[in-house]
């Protein structure tokens, strides 16, 4: 039987915290000590402390404080420490520097290249973005080309375009394009009539044409006169033209008139054909011709001599 008037009353006391899964609010718990009942309480404005400050990359580290008050007394609890999320500032990037680079690869083909860098001052890092990598973050454009000529440079307009951390960056920049240079042929000789000069003649393909002159050509002997030849010559030039040197020379060139008229000198018949003296006519002379004739007919006939 229940006696009336001796219940004792509830006596609660703070049994456990749970947290939103946000953070948004925190609940407590209270159950009674006889463990028949229990109630909750909701902070839902729980007070954010900053533990770490945010960076350009890392959202800020935070804790979170819940309260309830219950018979006259407060209760707290703290979170774990977590990310605040979204808090992170993003880079605060310094003017952008560009970096424009071009290499001809093949007459009138070029390969260009543009570097993006920027560096922040917060978090003390740089950053570099190109149009040349496996995944290029700089789109290269060129807007109009102006072809270079064999005299005149031409250029080459472009646009660079980059978008990084949600900004967009561009540049403009003009390429200048080498002139091709001329591409002379030749040369082509010409001598003046008395060979005291000559001219070697360049054209180049676009229609240039240059000239340089010998003013001092040089003669080599080819042969020399005789009593009955006359002498044989030849006429040489030389210029230098784009620090290079070019000779040239004539064919033979016979001078008219210029044979000496002299005879030839007759050998002696009575010459020794073993050694080539003569040993008169005494009779030791004759002596030795005839032993020297024997020797001679000898060395030939045993292919000696």
């Amino acid at each position: 039987m229940t006696i009336p008037g001796t219940a004792t009353g509830h006596s609660y006391g703070l049994t456990d915290w749970s947290w939103a899964e946000d953070y948004s609010s925190a609940m407590a718990t209270f159950t009674c000590e006889m463990e028949d009942d229990s109630f909750t309480m909701i902070d839902s404005e729980p007070v954010k402390e900053i533990v770490d400050e945010a960076g350009c990359l890392t959202d800020a580290n935070v804790t979170y404080t819940a309260t309830v008050a219950y018979d006259g007394k407060e209760y707290s609890t703290v979170s774990e420490v977590v990310p605040d999320a979204g808090t992170a500032t993003g880079h605060s990037y310094d003017a952008p520097e560009w970096d424009w680079r071009q290499t001809e690869v093949a007459p009138g083909r070029f390969d260009r290249s543009v570097i993006l860098s920027l560096y922040c001052p917060v978090c003390h890092n740089s950053y570099v973005y190109t149009n040349r990598s496996e995944h290029p973050a700089v789109t290269l454009t060129v807007n109009s080309q102006t072809a270079p000529t064999h005299t005149e440079t031409g250029e080459a307009v472009c646009t660079a375009t980059a978008v990084i951390d949600g900004t967009t960056y561009t540049e403009n920049h003009t390429f200048v394009l080498p002139a091709a240079g001329h591409d002379y042929q030749g040369p082509v000789w010409e001598w003046a009539d008395d060979y005291s000069s000559v001219t070697a003649r360049f054209s180049c393909t676009c229609g240039d044409k240059q000239a340089v002159t010998c003013n001092k050509t040089t003669i080599s002997v080819t042969s020399e006169a005789t009593a009955t030849t006359d002498k044989v010559i030849r006429y040489n030039g030389s210029v230098t033209f784009n620090g290079k040197k070019y000779t040239v020379s004539t064919d033979d060139i016979t001078l008219p008139g210029t044979a000496t008229g002299e005879p030839e000198p007759e050998t002696p018949e009575n010459l020794c054909k073993y050694c080539g003296q003569d040993h008169g006519t005494s009779f030791g002379g004759r002596i030795v011709a005839f032993f020297h004739s024997i020797l001679y007919f000898f060395a030939h006939l045993f292919g000696k001599k």
